[in-house]
């Protein structure tokens, strides 16, 4: 079994350069994220519009039950 031997560059700036390429590559890693954390956020905004939406239908829902007790009695 091969050793690890560590970083397979010689500092930081030559890893965050990446041999010329680094603004595609960290900008594709940036671009994934991002769109990554904008689907999660639009599930999350889509999930909170569609449970005020059912509060909003069980109050109407509500609101009619009691006016037709209301109108019984």
């Amino acid at each position: 079994m091969g050793e690890i031997t560590g970083m397979s560059f010689s500092s930081w700036s030559a890893f965050l350069d990446m041999g010329g390429y680094g603004l595609y590559v960290w900008g594709s890693y940036g671009f994934a994220l991002a769109s990554i954390v904008w689907v999660f956020l639009a599930i999350w905004w889509q999930h909170r519009r569609q449970l005020d939406q059912l509060r909003t239908i069980a109050q109407r829902q509500a609101e009619l039950e009691k006016r037709e007790d209301e109108s019984e009695a």
